[in-house]
Formats: structure tokens, C-alpha cells, sequence
């Protein structure tokens, strides 16, 4: 007979056995697993900033409690009395005074820490946390953690990548930098015709087609509607992202012009360029 060890999951594909079960819950094998991948979660820090505090008032609250019963009797038994310790000595002697006075003081104090003990700071905080947590949804924006409220609220300057992952998650282009530094939007393209046809018909022949990945949506976004002569494609070179650029040769069916139009990563098509056209569509 020959045994062995199973985890749960595993399928016995022929034969017969017997199964005896040696471990389960966090002594089996993914039970191990699942504890070691497990972390404690630690207090967010609004809440830890809270909970000091609140045990700041506390402690004011316990001495400002004894201060205030302490002060009551030196007044019920030496200021009422103007300091006379006869007085004093009788009033004590009376053990229903004394324990009326006490229970007063007592009451007092306890008054006081509880009007001065914060209990409900932290579950003020969570609710409000979550109230905004539920306004940030209605703008589209999920938080999955309290946390991200406290982070947001302690931002001063917010640094995003490209793809605009923390904004709407969709990439797109706002304008166009010419050679002379003149910054071109979308509806003033129009004006400089020579760059709207060579931006025109390098997304046309040099994206993958199809809607294409973001980066092609993105462009083909900013030149809606636009369109200028008829191309037609001799030959194509498709992206690559090891080569980091996309080629391709057409040909302008009114002119019979042969035009190379190459789309890429910057560092690989600057470095290849002789020339540039300007805004008002020149060589230079």
C-alpha cells in the first residue's frame, strides 16, 4: 500500500483509496499560505492623530474632574466654616453631612469626565470619512478604503502619469507644440493645413486601424472630422514596441506625391530628422 499527502482540491483520476484527514484550517498547506499572506490593518492615521488626542482629554478631564471635587469639599468643610477648625471637626463628625457632600462631589466629578472623555471622536470621524466617501462615488470616483479620504484631504500638489490613471483612465490629446513653439489645438488645426495633412495621414496609415490601442484613440479623438486630399498606402511598417515606431509610404492620388510617414517615440524620431516644418508650414 502506498500513501501520500493531498491538498484539498486534488482529483484522484483512478483506483481506490482512503483518505484521513491530518490537518485543516490554518494547519493545512493553504491555510499556512493564506495567514502568511494576511496583514494586520494598522489604524489610518487621522485615526491614530484621534486617539492621542483623546487620551490628551482624558487626562485633563480625570484632573480637571479631581480638581473640581477636591476644590467643592475644601469649600463645603474649611470655606463654609471661615477656616475654623472646630466648625470643621463637627460638620465631619456628622457621617450622613459627610457622606451627602462626598456623593455630591463624586456625582460632580464624574460629570465631568464624562462631558470631557471624547468616546464617540472616533466614530465621528468614520462617519463623516464615509459620508464623503459616498459623495467622491457620485462623482465617479471610488475610494475602496477610508484611508483614501484621509490621503486625498492631506493633498497639496497631485502628480499623475500620462495615462491619466487617477483622472478618467482615458488618454487623450490636448495640443500640438510646433517647432517655433506655437501651441496648436484641435480647432484651430485648421489653420496650418500642412501640419493637419501630415498628422491627418500618419494616423490614418500608421495606426493598427481598428480603434487601435489608446494611443491611436487618443489622436484619432483630437482629429475628428478632419480630413485632407486622398492617400492611398504603397507600404507599411507596423508599430513595434521594440523599435518603437511605425512607418508607412503613400501615395497622394491628386498630385501622384510619394510621401514616407513615420509615427513614434520621440528620442527615435528626432534623432532621424533633418528638418521641420514650422506653422506656417515651411521647411526649416
Amino acid at each position: 500500500m502506498n500513501s501520500a499527502f493531498l491538498c484539498r482540491g486534488s482529483s484522484v483520476c483512478s483506483g481506490e483509496c482512503t483518505m484521513l484527514a491530518t490537518s485543516v484550517g490554518d494547519h493545512t498547506i493553504y491555510g499556512s499560505i493564506a495567514s502568511e499572506l494576511q496583514e494586520s490593518e494598522q489604524p489610518s492615521p487621522l485615526k491614530a492623530r484621534l486617539n492621542k488626542l483623546a487620551g490628551t482629554i482624558s487626562k485633563i478631564g480625570y484632573v480637571g474632574a479631581a480638581v473640581v471635587a477636591f476644590a467643592y469639599l475644601f469649600n463645603t468643610f474649611f470655606l463654609d466654616c471661615s477656616m475654623d477648625l472646630s466648625q470643621t471637626a463637627a460638620r465631619m463628625r456628622d457621617i450622613r453631612f459627610v457622606a451627602s457632600e462626598l456623593l455630591r462631589a463624586i456625582t460632580m466629578a464624574v460629570s465631568i469626565v464624562v462631558v470631557a472623555v471624547p468616546e464617540g471622536l472616533p466614530m465621528m470621524i468614520t462617519v463623516v470619512l464615509s459620508a464623503n466617501m459616498k459623495k467622491m462615488m457620485k462623482s465617479n470616483v471610488l475610494v475602496r478604503r477610508l484611508v483614501g479620504i484621509e490621503t486625498a484631504g492631506n493633498l497639496s500638489l497631485l502628480f499623475t502619469d500620462k495615462t491619466g490613471t487617477i483622472t478618467t483612465g482615458k488618454m487623450a490629446v490636448e495640443q500640438i507644440c510646433t517647432i517655433d513653439n506655437v501651441i496648436v489645438k484641435s480647432s484651430d488645426l485648421k489653420k496650418y493645413p500642412k501640419i493637419q495633412e501630415n498628422i491627418v495621414a500618419a494616423n490614418a496609415f500608421c495606426s493598427g486601424g481598428g480603434g487601435g490601442n489608446p494611443t491611436d484613440r487618443a489622436i484619432d479623438s483630437f482629429l475628428r472630422g478632419k480630413k485632407t486630399g486622398e492617400f492611398s498606402l504603397i507600404d507599411k511598417i507596423p508599430f513595434d514596441s521594440s523599435k518603437k515606431f511605425a512607418a508607412a509610404l503613400i501615395k497622394n492620388n491628386g498630385t501622384g506625391e510619394k510621401l514616407t510617414i513615420v509615427r513614434g517615440a520621440p528620442e527615435i524620431i528626432l534623432g532621424a530628422c533633418t528638418g521641420a516644418i514650422n506653422k506656417s508650414g515651411a521647411s526649416c
